[in-house]
């Protein structure tokens, strides 16, 4: 097969080995150590490393928690919560913090015109 080893040749491939060999400059890089695959399950945002200062772990930790909404997620999940009554729930939880973005804007605004002296 003459052509093949032009064609072969012209792409830089060695045709000289025996076929089945492997030749190991045409094996891809090494995958570097420091690709590794992020951290999944339950704990995961939830841990903070100790350096040093056990106070501060802590704190960072509790903000943590708090941010995550972990005591709220265990309340909720504590009993099962029907379809229904998950859909009420999320319309009540919309509704009032709609209401309160609303209300505090209404206030903002008052608080504005009462310092223009309206």
């Amino acid at each position: 097969m003459p052509n093949s080893d032009k064609l072969f040749g012209a792409l830089g491939l060695d045709t000289s080995a025996p076929a089945g060999t492997w030749d190991k400059s045409m094996a891809p890089p090494p995958i570097e150590q420091d690709m590794r695959v992020p951290r999944m399950g339950p704990t995961a945002g939830r841990s903070v490393m100790v350096q040093g200062d056990v106070v501060s772990a802590f704190t960072r930790l509790r903000a943590i928690v708090s941010q995550n909404r972990v005591r709220a997620d265990k309340s909720k999940q504590r009993f099962h919560e029907r379809p229904g009554l998950k859909r009420k729930r999320l319309r009540r939880e919309r509704y009032r913090k709609r209401f309160k973005e609303g209300f505090k804007r209404m206030v903002g605004v008052i608080m504005d015109m009462k310092n223009r002296g309206m």
